[in-house]
């Protein structure tokens, strides 16, 4: 058997952090050097298909979890590449045998995928303890504001609990007008390596209307030069030269495309 794929989880305290949004664009910059799949982990209230123009799929991580379907029957493509297992977003209440089955099915994927990132619910609860048991690090989305922190602390309790790896944070939405808390600050308060800061950018809120990542919808935004950074950390590094060169191909490529 090959190596397996690393399993992360992208989890926040609270909601509104915009962890949603960093899980789809953290993997599709990754998806350009590397086997990247995306399962969206809140199974109450999954997101990732709304976010990319998808909501009604004939087959989702719900029909997985409840043994209707296989896994593989659950992956899709999108139009900017990432691959997603998505949830069904009808109310469908999952049962502690189909959670169990998760840890299986996110195994199984890593078994495959070099990245396995998985979109956790916010908050606390039990699908929270599922997704995070599941996966081998988690990554938190913090705002800069006590409130997000405060609940962030309170995660990586959680995180510590299952004895999973801290695989640091990101400050999402950073603003000079209105952050509470400076990234130093919060590094220090969370006791977590910090992967990078994400500033408020009015291109994310253009790329979701367009149902696409802002990597790559405004591939030349700040917040896509942010991710593209924070990848890199999240790698370690590997693939950097070869992704902008990837990017830079990208910009020509639409830049012809409005001649």
């Amino acid at each position: 058997m090959g190596k397996r794929g690393r399993i992360i989880a992208i989890g926040s305290g609270k909601g509104g952090t915009g962890k949603t949004t960093t899980a789809i664009n953290l993997a599709a910059v990754l998806s350009r050097s590397e086997q990247v799949i995306l399962v969206d982990g809140s199974f109450n209230s999954p997101h990732i298909s709304i976010f990319l123009g998808s909501p009604r799929l004939p087959v989702t991580l719900h029909d997985v979890l409840e043994g209707k379907n296989l896994i593989e029957e659950s992956i899709y493509r999108h139009s900017s590449g990432i691959r997603v297992v998505p949830g069904d977003i009808s109310s469908r209440i999952m049962s502690a045998e189909h959670l169990k089955r998760f840890r299986e099915v996110v195994s199984r994927l890593s078994d495959k995928y070099s990245f396995v990132i998985i979109d956790c619910h916010s908050g606390f609860g039990r699908e929270v303890e599922t997704t995070i048991g599941s996966a081998g690090e988690v990554i938190l989305v913090v705002e800069p504001d006590l409130v997000s922190l405060s609940d962030a602390i309170k995660t990586r309790k959680l995180i510590e609990k299952h004895g999973k790896k801290l695989g640091g944070f990101i400050i999402n939405k950073n603003s000079a007008d209105y952050s509470e808390v400076l990234p130093a600050d919060a590094e220090r308060l969370l006791g977590m390596r910090l992967l990078g800061v994400v500033p408020f950018d009015s291109a994310v809120i253009a790329s979701k209307k367009m149902k696409h990542p802002v990597v790559h919808s405004h591939p030349s935004s700040r917040a896509a030069a942010a991710f593209y950074r924070i990848a890199d950390e999240i790698r370690g590094s590997k693939g950097r030269m070869e992704e902008e060169e990837d990017r830079g191909a990208y910009l020509i490529n639409k830049l012809r495309g409005l001649k």
